[in-house]
């Protein structure tokens, strides 16, 4: 799995966490997301590829390998720090600053979207669930992985990473794949750990097509 380098990271906001993927325990957790990512692409090679909540590039390196074509999208205006960093690993992306809600791309553009970690800090994730089910193309793939949440979960990142969970998610991870499923269906689940009780569930990893019908009301 190729990753950006630490040392070519750019730090694009306060919640840009990409650094922690090389920290020892707390590095091995966040890479296994992008792990589970790539066991759900398998060896399918795609056309378009765009990241929604690029951050700091960290994965497009590795989403290079799966797409003829790599995009990114995210609210950040650093596109062209990181533009940099991504050539001196000879990776050429195209990337947007805008946020998930308002897509600067037309419909049917791609034919995969990848999200790591990026729906639960959205102010409107059903916004971001139709703009994703309009770019992508009528049989495209949606890869999304999401974190766990229990008051134990909670306590491993406060204790690896001195975080307290909900001052940054604030909610939003309980939301994320009820949200989902309004716009996708499920192709593929993978969980980190696997077989493990909710409690204990650090990752779900889902791989979806959207729905061509119209999206029933929340709740």
């Amino acid at each position: 799995m190729e990753l950006l380098p630490r040392e070519l990271l750019v730090k694009t906001n306060d919640l840009d966490q990409a650094e922690w993927n090389y920290k020892p325990v707390l590095g091995y957790i966040e890479r296994r997301r992008y792990q589970l990512l790539v066991k759900l692409l398998g060896t399918e090679h795609f056309a378009d590829a765009l990241e929604v909540g690029y951050g700091s590039g960290v994965f497009l390196p590795e989403l290079a390998r799966h797409a003829s074509a790599v995009s990114g999208v995210d609210p950040h205006d650093r596109a062209q720090d990181v533009n940099v960093a991504l050539e001196k690993v000879g990776v050429t992306a195209t990337l947007y600053s805008a946020p998930g809600e308002q897509l600067p791309m037309a419909d049917a553009s791609y034919d995969l979207i990848v999200v790591v970690s990026a729906l639960e800090f959205v102010t409107d994730i059903d916004k971001v669930c139709s703009e994703m089910r309009r770019v992508l193309t009528t049989d495209g793939t949606l890869v999304v992985i999401t974190p766990g949440q229990s008051k134990l979960i909670d306590l491993g990142l406060r204790v690896l990473s001195g975080e307290k969970a909900e001052d940054t998610f604030s909610g939003g991870r309980a939301k994320v794949i009820p949200t989902l499923r309004r716009y996708f269906t499920d192709v593929e689940i993978a969980e980190f750990p696997p077989l493990a009780p909710r409690s204990l569930r650090l990752y779900t990893a889902l791989k979806m097509k959207p729905r061509h019908d119209e999206a029933p009301p929340a709740g």
